[in-house]
């Protein structure tokens, strides 16, 4: 079904690039961000923007020979200000949750160093000598203290031109950058900012509704309906009656847009914690009937964020389904964008284990596809032709509504 949309991209090409152009002008484009994107064969849009990705490692070994040039791009595209850029200090955690996290984070390095810059590690956290990292590939990461002297952040004589954030931090050292001078991407601001889902999704859904109407196509095939219901509290069963009211409406608007596009499968909606999904888990309902069902299945679950205070805002958001993608792989495509061009990307699938005395019988997959050639998607000997086409678009149109959230905050 989304043939249409492939035909609008290709005979708009054109205009397409000069309304991206005039977006980038406006906005700070992010250095690194990634987009998740959800693909359900009738409909395509995004289901997540990242600030700090993790993963590079996971794209395909022909995108990362092409990441080099497209940071040297970057660079002279919109940081021409600062005279001689040669020096990066990379500011990570030496506390990460995810071990692959450190994977990530060496595959950056190494794109860095490969675009002719300097480049240490540098952590906020208090440290009193560097602290040598193992990935889970055996590679060696060393990460130093740093200084601040006045409005400048140092590793040793390290005095690096440019700062890039790969992590959120807490808020203590946040505290930190907050008086440097030095360019910082993403901006400071960005970790202190109480993000919502929803302002994501209000920022891409006005994006995709320019492009939609730029190229002709109905906004709905590249967006996400949602709906917010604040003053919620699960705990003293206030609002619950509000969210199955909004549900419901959503609902019906989905099964109109169902029939009009012929879909036969019934729509669903999740329900999560609007400023994260932090305890809440995400619910996925396909009626109100359900909704009332899991309130008292799951209500322990739902009661508490990560701080452990009462959720009260909530976000209702379409549910879109994915399909097989290259006829074998069910699950979402992650994209990876640096200056708004396209770094590369992998599908995020699951296989079934045929190992024996396994916890889980599904194991979690990254299978990269080549996406930087032209409008040919790759994964292994299988293409397609006109999936890398869609694919830039939309994670483009993530990449700028990134932009626009950071230009709002900073």
């Amino acid at each position: 079904m989304y043939e249409p949309v492939i035909s609008s991209i290709k005979k708009n090409s054109y205009e397409i690039s000069g309304w991206f152009e005039k977006h980038l002008k406006r906005i700070p484009v992010p250095l690194l961000a990634s987009v998740v994107i959800k693909d359900s064969g009738f409909k395509t849009t995004i289901s997540g923007i990242n600030f700090f990705p993790l993963g590079l490692n996971h794209i395909a070994k022909s995108d990362l020979r092409n990441t080099p040039q497209l940071v040297k791009k970057y660079f002279k595209k919109y940081h021409s200000d600062i005279e001689k850029l040669k020096k990066i200090l990379v500011l990570a955690t030496v506390r990460h949750s995810n071990p692959f996290y450190y994977e990530h984070l060496f595959t950056l390095v190494q794109i860095l160093k490969k675009s002719s810059l300097k480049v240490e590690i540098g952590t906020l956290e208090m440290l009193d000598v560097p602290s040598k990292i193992k990935t889970p590939s055996k590679k060696t990461l060393k990460i130093f203290p740093i200084t601040i002297e006045s409005d400048r952040i140092r590793v040793g004589k390290f005095d690096p031109d440019f700062v890039l954030l790969t992590d959120s931090f807490t808020s203590d050292l946040t505290l930190k950058l907050a008086n440097l001078k030095q360019s910082m991407n993403p901006p400071y601001k960005v970790l202190s900012f109480m993000h919502k889902r929803s302002d994501s999704l209000n920022i891409f859904n006005t994006l995709a509704k320019d492009f939609s109407d730029l190229i002709g196509i109905d906004p709905w095939l590249i967006s996400t309906q949602f709906h917010v219901d604040t003053h919620v509290n699960f705990e003293e069963k206030s609002g619950v009656e509000k969210v199955a009211n909004s549900t419901n409406l959503l609902l019906q608007n989905l099964e109109q847009k169902y029939r009009e596009y012929k879909v036969i499968q019934r729509p669903s909606v999740q329900i999560v914690n609007n400023s994260g999904t932090y305890g809440m888990g995400m619910l996925s309902i396909q009626s109100t009937k359900e909704l009332s069902e899991l309130y008292f299945k799951k209500k322990s679950k739902r009661l508490n964020g990560k701080s452990q205070s009462v959720i009260n805002e909530v976000l209702i958001q379409e549910s879109v389904p994915v399909r097989p993608l290259f006829n074998k792989f069910v699950g979402e495509t992650v994209i990876y964008l640096l200056g708004n061009e396209i770094a590369g990307g992998y599908i995020k699938t699951y296989t079934d284990k045929t190992a024996k005395n396994v916890l889980s019988s599904r194991e979690l997959l990254f299978q990269p596809v080549g996406l930087t050639r032209g409008t040919v998607a790759k994964v292994k000997k299988k293409t397609d032709k006109t999936l890398g086409l869609l694919y830039q678009n939309i994670s483009r149109l993530g990449g700028l509504a990134a932009g626009y959230e950071i230009d709002r905050i900073r």
